[in-house]
């Protein structure tokens, strides 16, 4: 089939869980993962086995376990990873808001699942959107007194839009 007629819910992301995690592992962590309790980004080590969660990752200088999950909406949460990107997906790509119900009924989850992934991928959408329009409403007209604050403004910008591009790249 050709690459044109493919939908992008065709991707592996959307029904795998491994791929969903690498997935999200490229987003957040482009030059390789950093562990979020001490920042570290050597000796960063992949658990495998049987009984081992996908993704799960273990410092070696904090001796400590994570995944790309953690400081993240989808941390705490028991929705399959890949689930929550199908659900970031629709939420993002239409032009009209998707129904809780239709969430329900598309991802094969409960409605009060569907509902409480609405309320934290839209709270979360919000604050972005919400930081970034304060910022411009602080900054002065005069781009040489505020150059900092406008470079720091475009690369929240940059990374905003990056990650909601990040799923036709992808």
């Amino acid at each position: 089939m050709p690459a044109c007629n493919q939908s992008i819910l065709d991707k592996p992301y959307f029904y795998d869980e491994a791929a969903a995690f690498s997935h999200l592992e490229g987003i957040m962590w482009p030059n390789g993962a950093v562990c979020p309790h001490c920042s570290a980004k050597d000796r960063i080590y992949e658990l495998k086995g049987k009984s081992t969660r996908v993704g799960l990752k273990k410092c070696g200088n904090c001796r400590k376990q994570f995944t790309v999950k953690i400081g993240t909406v989808f941390e705490s949460s028991h929705v399959p990873l890949h689930k929550w990107l199908q659900a970031f997906y629709l939420m993002t790509s239409g032009k009209e808001n998707i129904s809780i119900h239709k969430l329900h009924q598309v991802l094969e989850v409960t409605y009060k699942t569907a509902w409480h992934m609405n309320e934290r991928l839209s709270d979360v959408m919000r604050e972005s959107i919400e930081e970034i329009c304060k910022k411009i409403a602080m900054l002065d007209l005069n781009y040489e007194s505020n150059r900092e604050e406008i470079l720091e403004l475009e690369s929240i910008v940059f990374d905003f839009i990056h990650a909601i591009r990040s799923w036709e790249e992808y």
